[in-house]
């Protein structure tokens, strides 16, 4: 299955079963959306079958460079696109 099938699927999940707020599904969205985008500059797979912890580890890292954000948020945007990731792999 394609990343992207998979996070249209996971995104309606969380608003019919889970009825999460549209906010937290807008974040889910911005964080995996990211990750796909990362995937594609990379020229790797969105095959969610070739998707490994290499993978999700080096966007992690990239996103996380201080370069590309504000001191403060540096542990937030370690830890939500983290949490995303879990969620969609779980879901």
């Amino acid at each position: 299955m394609d990343f992207q099938q998979a996070l249209d699927e996971f995104l309606l999940y969380l608003q019919v079963e889970q009825n999460y707020s549209t906010n937290t599904v807008d974040s889910y969205e911005s964080d995996l959306t990211k990750f796909i985008a990362f995937l594609q500059q990379h020229n790797r797979s969105t095959a969610l079958q070739d998707i490994t912890p290499s993978l999700v580890r080096r966007f992690i890292q990239q996103e996380t460079l201080p370069s590309n954000h504000p001191t403060a948020y540096i542990e937030l945007t370690i830890v939500l696109p983290l949490l995303s990731q879990r969620k969609l792999h779980l879901f």
